[in-house]
């Protein structure tokens, strides 16, 4: 009987590593995947009810929301497969029922609005596109539907005149009615438009299902964030365990009932996506804690610098070297796994704690009769839960130093043969392939790319190479050879034109409209017969004119005593979520230099560009600045109590040569986050903006 059951553990063992693949593939949809232990005795009930017994190990079975369930006995390769096939029939079936479209003086938009049995949830999507995110926005409220039929009612709408219903703002967007009221008093959700955190958000306004379980089961052990209460138990889950600590600062009295709970549950999730890229090793020495930033201001100011602040902030603290890094963006588990993995390595932008501030022997947290205490013992450190299927990962301590030490991808499309940025001052021209053009539609730049047809005389390469060089990247130069030629247009699906070998890709911003797949880099092409002379001076005005015109780039002019355009006015009216770039010139500017444009064009998405209109030597000393042009990185380090007042800035000043390359590599080396865009207004009634 021994050598049957261990043989049958053996085989659980097998089912075990496809079933993990299986979870995670499927973990932005509706399914839960979950095993249940046959040794562990307090399980045998659920066997017995089924008709399971020792014999039947290992069995798998699939449940369908309405109580079905059918055995799975093919290959485990392809349960996930099979899984995602029976849900997209299931919500097939019942997503007219569960999640219908909305549309003017239609009868279901009518009973919907009408209806105030339980809160609404409403999914606003542009009129047209076929973008990633509004697919995966779709996708996630399909699944959602189902997760909370019978507790929440969903919609989705894409006309016009419902949206604007909602406000105005960034699409796609979702919104949620509370019960009993109308369309104007919604509230925004601002997170990442996916299944999980959505999920999470939408919890707190739903019912608890009828079958719910009494005694809500414990967090589990690799989801402990513990809160600070002390600086005993600051010692204990921070400064006494070395490495980085990574601490949620929530202002609990000013979050709203549930949204606590909401970026809590964020942090687990940015917990669990490092332990599985980073490994046990690397983890270990990442340290996840809370404290009520309302409860403890007057601490935070002491110790660490901090300004009071009603909003959610993520900081990173590094002991030993008594010094404090700032996460600037959107909360989002993606961006924010991105910076602390970054943080991690000591890459983050850091500045010192206040001076004379020693965490080991930092001033009390609270007057308590035990200062030296953590609020709870009990809870077990996070180093000692990790369950041992993470130690086998990629990632473990069996890693080589070299690969955990790799960079994480920066923001932007994924280019598999991605050219890498000159570190010299001049630009280059690009030989391109079918391999290599995903690099022209990937970036945001303008490029112009010289489709070679027949032999070019030494002069005219002369001239494309130097103006090339001269332009410095602000515009990419690209070169197809003439035997390339045919296969690539044929590739890229470009008709040819027999009288014009130079094709303009003009910029398409990360920041212009990413939802917006209507009109592709490739779409918005066009072969250019102005462009016929290959000339030095025709090339630069050519390009240095689609700088110009090709988009509106928002670069704001500043100048201080006119206080629309002031250097406070442009953080805060511009907003506090991105870092700033600012240039100060060495003389009077009336318009941003060509410069600035391309790395508006470039870099949008992760930075707000403003510039000094004149020489302002004064304004430029604010920041340590004594060398003109110069730039300068500045972002806030806290908001101003309620509002009003100065905001405190930290700065980092670009040590390098003015050329377009050498600037975006500083940046790209240095802000490696996506901060979001302002959250969706909510409507006329001055909806309340969740998160």
């Amino acid at each position: 009987m021994g050598e049957k059951k261990d043989k049958r553990y053996k085989m659980s063992e097998k089912v075990r590593t496809p079933l993990i693949k299986a979870a995670k593939k499927l973990r932005s949809t509706a399914v839960m995947v979950s095993a249940i232990d046959y040794a562990n005795e307090t399980n045998r009930a659920i066997f017995d009810e089924a008709g399971l017994g020792l014999e039947d190990i290992p069995t798998i079975k699939i449940f369908s929301p309405d109580g079905n369930s059918d055995g799975f006995s093919g290959k485990m390769v392809k349960l996930a497969e099979i899984v995602e096939e029976k849900v997209q029939k299931y919500v097939e079936n019942h997503l007219a029922r569960l999640m219908p479209l909305l549309a003017p003086k239609q009868k279901v938009y009518k009973a919907f609005k009408k209806d105030k049995e339980m809160p609404k949830v409403v999914l606003v999507l542009e009129p047209k596109g076929k973008g990633k995110q509004r697919k995966m926005a779709y996708e996630a409220m399909a699944a959602l539907s189902i997760h909370f039929e019978g507790r929440l009612k969903f919609a989705y709408t894409k006309h016009r005149k419902v949206a604007k219903a909602f406000g105005g703002g960034s699409l796609p967007a979702v919104f949620l009615v509370p019960k009993g009221e109308k369309f104007d008093s919604n509230r925004a959700y601002t997170g990442t438009l996916a299944y999980r955190p959505l999920r999470t958000w939408l919890d707190q306004f739903a019912p608890p299902p009828p079958d719910a379980p009494k005694v809500i089961p414990p967090v589990p052990s690799i989801d402990v964030i513990p809160q600070i209460t002390s600086t005993g138990c600051l010692k204990t889950y921070c400064v006494n365990r070395g490495g980085v600590c990574i601490i949620s600062l929530l202002p609990v009295t000013s979050l709203s009932k549930g949204e606590t709970g909401y970026y809590l549950e964020s942090m687990r999730l940015v917990r669990r996506a490092l332990a599985d890229k980073l490994g046990l090793t690397q983890l270990d020495s990442i340290n996840f804690i809370w404290i009520d930033s309302q409860a403890q201001q007057s601490w935070l100011e002491k110790t660490l610098g901090l300004s009071p602040a009603e909003y959610a902030r993520t900081v990173a603290i590094y002991p030993k070297k008594a010094s404090i890094a700032h996460y600037i963006g959107k909360f989002s588990p993606p961006e924010i796994s991105t910076w602390i993995s970054q943080a991690s390595r000591g890459k983050a932008m850091v500045e010192p704690l206040p001076s004379g501030i020693d965490l080991m022997s930092a001033p009390p947290m609270v007057v308590t009769d035990n200062m030296e205490t953590c609020e709870n013992l009990e809870t077990p450190l996070p180093n000692r839960v990790l369950p041992d299927s993470f130690k086998s990962r990629r990632g473990s301590a069996s890693r080589s130093s070299k690969t955990s030490r790799k960079r994480p991808t920066p923001v932007g499309p994924i280019v598999k043969n991605k050219f890498q940025r000159p570190r010299s001052k001049a630009g280059k021209s690009y030989d391109l392939s079918a391999e290599t053009f995903e690099n022209v539609l990937a970036s945001p730049s303008n490029w112009i790319v010289w489709f070679k047809r027949g032999e070019a005389s030494a002069e005219e390469e002369k001239a494309w190479t130097k103006a090339a060089r001269s332009l410095k990247g602000m515009v990419q130069f690209g070169i197809v050879g003439e035997k390339d030629r045919e296969a690539l247009l044929s590739t890229v699906g470009i008709e040819d034109h027999q009288n014009a070998v130079f094709r303009i890709f003009p910029a398409k911003p990360l920041w212009k409209d990413p939802l917006d797949e209507d009109t592709s880099k490739l779409d918005e092409s066009y072969w250019s017969e102005e462009l016929s002379e290959i000339s030095e001076k025709a090339l630069m005005d050519f390009a240095l004119n689609m700088l110009k015109e090709s988009v509106k780039i928002p670069i704001f002019p500043i100048a201080e005593g006119k206080q629309e355009t002031s250097l406070q006015s442009f953080i805060q009216i511009a907003g506090l979520q991105k870092p700033k770039m600012v240039l100060f010139p060495s003389k009077d500017l009336k318009e941003p230099p060509y410069l600035l444009k391309a790395l508006a064009i470039e870099f949008g998405n992760i930075l707000d560009f403003g510039y000094s209109i004149a020489s302002d030597k004064q304004l430029a000393m604010n920041f340590q600045v004594d060398k003109f042009p110069s730039l300068i990185i500045i972002a806030p380090s806290a908001a101003p109590e309620g509002g009003q007042g100065e905001v405190k800035l930290q700065a980092m000043r670009y040590p390098g040569h003015m050329s377009f390359n050498a600037v975006s590599i500083f940046i790209e080396q240095n802000i490696r986050f996506a901060p979001g865009q302002g959250p969706p207004s909510g409507g006329p009634a001055n909806a309340k903006d969740e998160l």
